[in-house]
């Protein structure tokens, strides 16, 4: 979209814009006329995103279910206003209740996730990524029955690669570790839920994320999910449901290997927080390993070049992937002091 920015708010007259000193604030008419007493308010946050097709398909969702579903978006501080625009396009015509935030600035997945929290009005929210996709056209319909059935603190419904937008050789890496290594079904998960437990497609009684809202000292990628759901799990249950949504972001592998740079300050912070979760798996222990023997640089050297060739067997990449990882993770894993 090339319109002038004065255009966003001419373009949508039923939009309600007030500064909130870090955020414009956008209230569409269903918003400012919701009854009391609706359960849950689907949450997204975006960043540099086309969340359009999503919001759509949430509204479709809704429809579906026959219930009133508040949808809130924010954008994480995009330096393209065209997303937000083209979002809220669809959001202030709609006749669910939607409110969209404009961040000023980037500030980050924890602390996002946290300030959604706080524009909800609803006993339960319902997170999704921006880059998901609800695979069922019931999605909805389920999560409003397991709230009408009781006793729900967090419900974690799945992720899975049945929806694939991003095709390709170079993106068949990130693919298939969706599904070999994520795409979990409920029955697997159910045995050790906080670890795999991911903040992408989840249910969560408010009451809850505001007493233990993610920790913001977490930046960049990795590792908040299970922090939180850590914290969390001693307090109250996490249930793993089938009702999974698509992650439609596939990386290729220069990306994920990019996203894993990023992720070494939250790994530390992670084995500070949580040493008894993290000293358990097998990635610690190899990257523990490597750092005593001082083979972290020659190890992620070659894990590096052999995770991005191609012509290599896809199960050798993904090994090559978490070896890469695991030397990242050395420097920090020897030097614990357990």
């Amino acid at each position: 979209m090339s319109e002038p920015a004065a255009a966003f708010g001419t373009a949508c007259p039923v939009a309600a814009a007030a500064s909130a000193g870090t955020a414009d604030l956008y209230t569409n008419a269903a918003w400012r006329d919701a009854a009391q007493g609706l359960s849950l308010s689907v949450v997204v946050p975006f960043f540099e995103y086309d969340v359009e097709p999503l919001a759509r398909r949430l509204l479709a969702l809704a429809e579906r279910a026959g219930a009133t579903v508040p949808l809130i978006f924010v954008d994480d501080g995009s330096k393209n206003p065209a997303f937000h625009r083209m979002l809220w396009a669809v959001l202030s015509q709609a006749d669910q209740p939607c409110q969209l935030a404009v961040l000023h600035r980037n500030a980050g997945r924890a602390k996002v996730r946290n300030y959604l929290c706080q524009l909800a009005r609803t006993p339960y929210l319902l997170y999704f990524d921006a880059d998901m996709w609800p695979d069922d056209d019931d999605c909805l319909v389920r999560y409003l029955g397991w709230i009408a059935a009781g006793a729900v603190d967090v419900i974690y419904g799945g992720r899975s690669a049945q929806t694939v937008v991003l095709k390709g050789p170079q993106y068949e890496l990130h693919r298939l570790m969706t599904v070999q290594r994520e795409a979990l079904p409920a029955r697997v998960r159910r045995e050790y839920p906080a670890f795999h437990f991911y903040s992408c497609n989840f249910m969560v009684r408010k009451e809850i994320l505001q007493t233990y809202p993610l920790d913001v000292r977490f930046t960049g990628w990795g590792w908040e999910d299970i922090e939180w759901a850590s914290r969390v799990e001693g307090q109250y249950t996490i249930r793993h449901e089938d009702n999974p949504a698509s992650h439609l972001g596939l990386l290729t592998a220069a990306q994920m290997l990019a996203k894993y740079d990023e992720s070494v300050g939250n790994f530390t912070l992670m084995l500070q927080r949580r040493p008894d979760l993290v000293t358990h798996m097998a990635l610690f222990q190899v990257a523990r390993m490597a750092g005593k023997l001082r083979l972290q640089s020659i190890l992620g050297a070659v894990a590096r070049r052999m995770a991005q060739a191609e012509s290599l067997p896809i199960g050798l990449r993904m090994r090559c992937l978490m070896l890469y990882k695991a030397a990242l993770y050395a420097p920090v894993a020897a030097a614990a002091r357990l």
